[in-house]
């Protein structure tokens, strides 16, 4: 009875501002990345994929199409706000962290995954940052709800149990024997 009490009162704005703040690993956005990508076997020997990339970036220096460009695969020819854990667990933390550098709106490489060769271009990148709270407000609320309720269950039962007193018997003989 006593948790949903406590749950019953709506946080104020200061309040889950406070929790937000002291939470902040909870409710951060992540870096993101939107690319364009021309995939560059890496099975090739290093001069092939030299010599390729130096062919394609001429090709884009003249206007080429990019999706004309290099070899096919699977791989999407880009991606669009892609987080930058995601794009390192899936091209490598090398990739993620070179498409982190470079400037935005140029094509550069060759930058190495664990899938091949890159040429790259990134056309945004969003850093991590911490969302106002009207953007996370319900999740916040949730979250601060659930953490209160569970304090409110741990300090209910940590009362119960000091109005007890719990007495360990020494051994003593069966019902009904005699001593």
């Amino acid at each position: 009875m006593s948790e949903e009490q406590t749950a019953s009162a709506a946080p104020t704005d200061a309040e889950l501002s406070a929790y937000m703040t002291q939470n902040t690993a909870r409710f951060i956005r992540p870096a993101m990345l939107s690319f364009e990508q021309i995939f560059f076997d890496g099975a090739a020997s290093v001069s092939e994929v030299k010599r390729a990339v130096a062919a394609a970036k001429a090709a884009l220096a003249r206007g080429a199409d990019p999706t004309r460009l290099g070899q096919s695969t699977l791989l999407p020819r880009s991606a669009d706000q892609l987080s930058v854990e995601l794009l390192a667990r899936d091209f490598g933390a090398g990739f993620a962290k070179h498409l982190a550098a470079v400037p935005i709106g140029e094509w550069t490489g060759p930058a190495a995954s664990s899938l091949g060769a890159h040429l790259v271009k990134v056309s945004a990148r969003a850093n991590t940052t911490l969302p106002p709270l009207d953007e996370v407000r319900q999740q916040v609320t949730h979250e601060g709800e659930s953490e209160r309720r569970e304090r409110s269950r741990t300090d209910n039962y940590r009362t119960l149990r000091e109005r007890y007193e719990v007495v360990i018997e020494p051994n003593l003989p069966p019902a009904g024997a005699s001593p």
